[in-house]
């Protein structure tokens, strides 16, 4: 028998022919669900139809679907090696959770170290639509009309004076399902961390190189709430912001 010591080598398992009933164990048995369990499909795509899991269940106060844009940050080794916060996603392993979360938040890390649960050509940050569990904030159309003044008959005119887009600033609060490893408040810490590194650039972290050619922020989003009946077959109103950071 040949024993290699002393290798730097590291092992992922991928020679291990059972390793997805290895890992169910190793999760289970910390209180996690199971690596094949229908909860980590939450992480791979949208859920369109159907009830979900037991534990995530569809949004409970609005029926309708909820989507995040994802955004592109700049998580390249040769950034997020300048802060600490960021050290995990430092060439993080394939299949780890710093691993999804940065290549959900980053689509080029997606490329360089691609996660077996993330769908990189998927627009939309798969687990904010799945594990909503309610989202509000979004105003009612209102189109502002203005009237005179009485007249000598006490006649008043009336005139539409607004429009109908809402350009002031929102606020749109939403509750998650935050079954565990707890992915929901890991995407979000990572995400608002990122906001004031590139921002104050006290570690000399650097937005990502379109960003700045285009002149826009990496870091924001577009949130879009579609309406729906109660069959969830027809949109009923749908909702979209310009420019959405976390808070």
């Amino acid at each position: 028998m040949d024993i290699k010591f002393n290798s730097s080598e590291n092992f992922t398992g991928e020679a291990l022919t059972d390793r997805l009933s290895i890992f169910d164990d190793v999760f289970t048995a910390n209180g996690g669900s199971s690596y094949t369990s229908p909860l980590a499909n939450t992480l791979k795509g949208i859920r369109i139809l159907g009830p979900g899991v037991q534990m995530t269940p569809i949004a409970d106060n609005v029926i309708g679907l909820f989507f995040v844009t994802r955004p592109v940050l700049n998580l390249e080794d040769d950034n997020v090696v300048k802060s600490p916060r960021f050290a995990p996603f430092y060439k993080a392993q394939t299949d780890s959770l710093p691993a999804y979360v940065r290549g959900l938040l980053d689509y080029r890390s997606a490329n360089l170290y691609p996660h077996p649960d993330l769908d990189n050509k998927l627009a939309w940050i798969a687990p904010l639509t799945n594990l909503c569990k309610a989202s509000n904030g979004f105003p009612d159309l209102d189109l502002e009309v203005r009237k005179s003044n009485p007249g000598i008959r006490n006649e008043v005119h009336q005139a539409p004076v607004g429009i109908l887009d809402e350009n002031g600033p929102l606020t749109i609060n939403t509750t998650f399902y935050n079954p565990k490893p707890g992915i929901i408040p890991y995407i979000f810490q990572t995400w608002e961390s990122y906001i004031p590194e590139v921002r104050l650039g006290d570690n000399d972290m650097e937005p990502s190189l379109e960003a700045l050619a285009g002149n826009y922020w990496d870091f924001d989003c577009r949130i879009y709430h579609f309406i729906m009946n109660k069959n969830l077959r027809n949109i009923e109103s749908m909702y979209m912001t310009v420019q959405s950071i976390p808070v």
